[in-house]
């Protein structure tokens, strides 16, 4: 509330609190040549949610390569159930979809190239039973690496993937 005299109050409220923070931090490297979306080891954090009136805000910063010229895609899961309202709708194909999509543009030599990914997704939880939530990567049936230029593993990089329960 804003007063007449500038001064402002909050309401005695408790939403938009943070309940909890489950983090993951990856400093080592990983990597899948499957030709298919593959879950990225160590991009995972199981919470259990307090309501499910709760949202649940998911954050992650990766930091990867691919062995060629490629869109690198990530899809966030519920276990091995894909969330699918976080992906888009706008692609071609549904292997061309994802909830987060990165072209490795570096037309030097595209396994040469370390680069990066972020996002932030708002899920709403539907129990309140444990949950791992997963991120899965693709890049066209060619290599994905992750903290690590496709190349070779020279040059690295670190990667984390939080959730954080809201209030409401």
């Amino acid at each position: 509330t804003l007063s007449s005299d500038g001064k402002v109050t909050f309401p005695n409220t408790s939403t938009g609190k943070v309940l909890q923070v489950v983090h993951a931090f990856k400093n080592d490297s990983f990597s899948d040549t499957s030709g298919s979306y593959a879950a990225m080891t160590g991009m995972s954090v199981t919470i259990t949610a307090s309501s499910t009136s709760n949202k649940l805000l998911f954050n992650c910063h990766l930091m990867y390569g691919t062995n060629s010229l490629q869109v690198f895609r990530v899809r966030l899961y519920d276990g091995t159930n894909e969330i699918t309202a976080s992906r888009s709708t706008a692609a071609s194909t549904d292997n061309n979809n994802g909830w987060l999509a990165d072209y490795n543009k570096f037309n030097g030599g595209a396994s040469d190239l370390i680069t990066n990914i972020s996002g932030s997704y708002l899920h709403t939880p539907t129990d309140t039973n444990s949950h791992t939530y997963n991120l899965y990567g693709y890049a066209q049936g060619h290599g994905i690496y992750l903290n690590r230029r496709g190349y070779g593993t020279d040059y690295g990089g670190t990667s984390s993937f939080s959730v954080m329960e809201i209030e409401v």
